[in-house]
């Protein structure tokens, strides 16, 4: 459980037809297992391609009346599916539209990540982009800096982010999206998030600067 927590909820149900007993239940506490520490160069993404059907992502749709995120099948950058973006520009108010996977991030602290993902984009009157925030336990959010946007027609583009992960992180999300209200429509395929190294050092959006060395004028 992350720091933090202050309720949980334990559920056992049924999804479908039919009926199932429960007995026995039991809830216990044991110590956390040592964070997982990914290897760099891993591809930290699951069902990156879109392959697998695209349920070990996180949608976020917005509440625009026929707004949609789905697969595709007739047109991809590589393999059989990639993932489209369509009909989100019946709505009033700013929004995002796109999918992500949130990562764990006691194993992401002090490291370097980049998150890369291949675009192709008909007639977008907007901007489409990727994006990483880490939530700590002090520094609170961290977000990657300004990146290229793609907007307008184009043919299968990759863009690419990278951010150093502070030492109190305990989530990290990568996601890639587009800004809605927007017309146009917006295919993504081949993603990837991975470790490129030990992060460079320099001071993260959201923490203090050191304090200054006393010294001798």
């Amino acid at each position: 459980m992350p720091p933090g927590t202050n309720v949980i909820f334990v559920r056992a149900g049924l999804i479908g037809t039919g009926q199932v007993f429960f007995d026995d239940a039991s809830l216990t506490l044991v110590p956390a297992p040592p964070a997982t520490k990914p290897a760099v160069g891993e591809n930290l993404y699951a069902d990156p391609g879109f392959e697998q059907g695209g349920l070990a992502w996180d949608m976020a749709i917005p509440p625009y009346e026929g707004s949609k995120v789905t697969l595709d099948s007739t047109i991809a950058h590589t393999g059989r599916n990639s993932l489209r973006l369509s009909d989100f520009w019946d709505g009033l108010v700013e929004a995002r539209i796109g999918v992500g996977q949130p990562f764990e991030g006691r194993a992401l602290r002090g490291k370097r990540v980049r998150l890369t993902a291949w675009f192709k984009g008909d007639s977008l009157l907007g901007t489409a982009f990727v994006k990483i925030y880490a939530q700590g336990l002090k520094s609170r959010v961290t977000q990657s800096p300004g990146a290229e946007l793609l907007s307008e027609t184009w043919d299968w583009k990759p863009l690419s982010i990278e951010l150093d992960i502070p030492p109190d992180a305990e989530l990290v999300w990568a996601n890639i999206q587009a800004l809605a209200p927007a017309r146009g429509t917006v295919w993504v395929d081949d993603a990837s998030f991975e470790v490129v190294g030990p992060a460079k050092g320099t001071r993260l959006q959201g923490t203090p600067p050191p304090p200054s060395k006393p010294g001798r004028h």
